[in-house]
């Protein structure tokens, strides 16, 4: 059933609301392709977060397919560790993704903070996110991008999945573009030769290594040194892992696809059924009934934790009808 209402409303258009029903609030930060504000809807009076894409900046980088993918991704899942599309408006220059507010911070900022987890908070965190994989691939999409700046916090310390403008509808088969961040990247993706979702559970072992060491597994100053040591999968465990993690980690990270944890005929139910998650009682956890040990920073509104420079002001981009009109049902 939740495939078909996955398709269902993949493929059906997403209705358009006016940007004039929200009032902009504050600037929220930055990413590659847009500008992200904190906007209050008119007439619920509710927060949301606004990322604004430059059409400008889409065609010249020839992103839209890109962009229109991650669209048609985040107007389609339903997930309780997922974010997704709430709202979508566009004016002459900029496409506007209306998404959850989420004030408490990326999991990247905690981290920061702290160091690293315990293994018990670690266990927390990625179970919620294997949760949130397992949804995915059920649906036949892989993400690409996991990192630990695209893992909010809500304001009871639960996780939600975001950034999906790498995710990939490829239904089961396999895909070859080399896409990602580099310390995140499986071997498979390197190679050239194609990937699947395999490589999602790659990189979810590089975030239980980095959230229970503080950094990744696989440090070098150059990009190439950083990929040699992925294909060939060099690195240290570090000595205070539990053997219970070092063991979880060693079959995430297995550049041999047919040892790896996710990849095998058990599927997930592998890493499910592994020592590391054997208190996790899932039910209560997808019901959210689990009281969380990560303390969320929680703020109000008029004090978000984010960075809180003005926004940056944009060159004019010069609109001509023929280049929005590709907007047009987008």
């Amino acid at each position: 059933k939740e495939k078909i209402n996955f398709k269902i409303r993949y493929h059906t258009t997403f209705g358009e609301c006016n940007e004039d029903e929200f009032e902009y609030i504050r600037y929220l930060g930055q990413g590659s392709y847009g500008v992200v504000s904190m906007v209050r809807k008119k007439d619920n009076r509710l927060y949301y977060a606004s990322k604004a894409l430059s059409k400008h900046n889409i065609i010249l980088n020839r992103k839209f397919q890109a962009v229109k993918n991650e669209k048609l991704v985040l107007q389609s899942i339903r997930f309780p560790f997922t974010i997704h599309l709430k709202y979508f408006c566009q004016d002459t220059k900029n496409i506007y993704f209306i998404l959850p507010l989420l004030a408490c911070g990326e999991l990247y900022g905690y981290i920061q903070k702290m160091g690293r987890f315990e293994e018990s908070l670690c266990c927390f965190v990625m179970s919620q996110l294997l949760l949130a994989l397992e949804y995915l691939h059920y649906l036949g999409l892989i993400h690409r991008d996991l990192k630990l700046e695209n893992i909010l916090i809500d304001h009871v310390g639960y996780i939600k999945l975001a950034d999906f403008g790498m995710c990939k509808w490829i239904n089961y088969k396999r895909t070859y573009t080399v896409c990602g961040t580099a310390e995140y990247l499986a071997p498979e993706v390197l190679d050239h030769n194609g990937y699947g979702i395999a490589a999602d559970w790659w990189s979810f072992g590089i975030l239980a290594f980095e959230i229970c060491s503080g950094q990744t597994p696989f440090l070098a100053t150059e990009y190439f040194e950083i990929f040699h040591l992925i294909t060939q999968a060099l690195y240290e465990m570090p000595k205070y892992f539990s053997t219970t993690l070092s063991d979880l980690v060693t079959h995430l990270l297995q550049k041999d696809l047919t040892k790896r944890y996710g990849n095998l005929k058990n599927g997930v139910n592998d890493i499910k059924k592994h020592e590391f998650f054997k208190d996790v009682n899932w039910l209560e956890l997808i019901n959210r009934r689990i009281p969380s040990p990560l303390l969320p920073i929680v703020t109000l509104p008029n004090n978000l934790y984010f960075t809180p420079e003005p926004p940056p002001t944009p060159p004019e981009d010069e609109i001509t009808k023929p280049f929005d009109e590709r907007f047009i049902n987008f």
